[in-house]
This record gives C-alpha cells, sequence and structure tokens, in this order.
C-alpha cells in the first residue's frame, strides 16, 4: 500500500472535538461529529465517496486511530504525534 504523510488540525472545546485533516488527494476534509471524553477520541469524515468512523486513544502528546480498511479489510491504525 502506498504511504502518504496525513496532518490533523484538532480543536477541542470542552467534550466537542472539531478539525481537517487532508486525503490522499491533497483535499481537505473537516471532521464531523467528534467526541473527546477523558483519552478516549472519535468523529466522521467523508473520503473518497464513504462516511468513515475514527476512533483513537490520546497519551501525552501522542493520538492512536483507527478506522476501517479500504474496501473494509480489517481495521487501519496509526499513530499521530504532536508537532512541538
Amino acid at each position: 500500500m502506498d504511504q502518504f504523510d496525513v496532518t490533523y488540525n484538532f480543536k477541542v472545546d470542552g467534550e466537542k472535538l472539531t478539525g481537517t485533516t487532508s486525503g490522499p488527494d491533497g483535499n481537505p476534509i473537516t471532521l464531523q461529529n467528534g467526541v473527546i471524553k477523558g483519552g478516549d477520541l472519535s468523529f466522521s469524515m467523508a473520503m473518497m465517496g464513504n462516511d468513515i468512523k475514527v476512533t483513537g486513544k490520546v497519551k501525552d502528546d501522542t493520538i492512536t486511530l483507527s478506522m476501517p480498511g479500504m474496501n473494509g479489510d480489517g481495521v487501519m491504525s496509526f499513530v499521530l504525534k504532536k508537532v512541538q
């Protein structure tokens, strides 16, 4: 599978999580229905014609995200590091 850099910009207001990322084509994607409670987060995003549900865990300056794999094959997980 091809690899590419991913950047997320998150904003937290209480338990509400909003933000953006960019798709494989470089176009911006708005995060929707975002919630963060303690170290758990979830949001959805429209990508390539599909509504993708993403879940994750926050620990220190690291976020681990999981989402369904392409074509429904398993789960894709990846780690985000906070830019200092």
